[in-house]
């Protein structure tokens, strides 16, 4: 954050047009993922709408909202995997009901908006973070 200049540099997390992604390791924990979001709306706590967040690549700037509808996605997809598994529902089950069109449907147009470089062309991110997510959830 460059309080000053009114930016927040958000290196390669955040992508304009691009579904958010968790990037998570083995050793991720529930605290962890808990942290990061926390961290998230601090910034967008501490922003304005003048605020730009800045990518890593291109020439994009992020507005305020945009971040806020990323950091939403992200909170409410945590805790529907969290709630989906607490209640014994499978990995398969989770994904099913966790459709992004029907339930992100702001996010839903950028499904197919991936970068074109061939090792993100055919990813499904959301479907990658419910699993990343399910993955976190071992660590309790």
């Amino acid at each position: 954050r460059i309080p000053e200049e009114n930016v927040v540099v958000t290196g390669g997390v955040f992508y304009p047009k691009e579904i958010p992604g968790f990037a998570l390791d083995d050793e991720s924990t529930p605290a962890t993922v808990d942290h990061w979001l926390e961290v998230l709306n601090t910034l967008l706590r501490e922003a304005d709408d003048e605020t730009r967040f800045l990518p890593a690549h291109g020439n994009a700037v992020l507005k305020k909202a945009q971040m806020q509808a990323y950091a939403d996605y992200l909170a409410v997809l945590w805790a529907e995997v969290r709630q989906a598994r607490a209640g014994g529902r499978t990995l398969e089950e989770t994904r099913a009901a966790l459709q992004l069109a029907e339930n992100f449907p702001a996010l839903a147009e950028f499904k197919n908006a991936i970068r074109s470089d061939a090792e993100w062309a055919n990813s499904d991110i959301h479907a990658s973070n419910i699993e990343h997510l399910w993955k976190v959830l071992d660590q309790e």
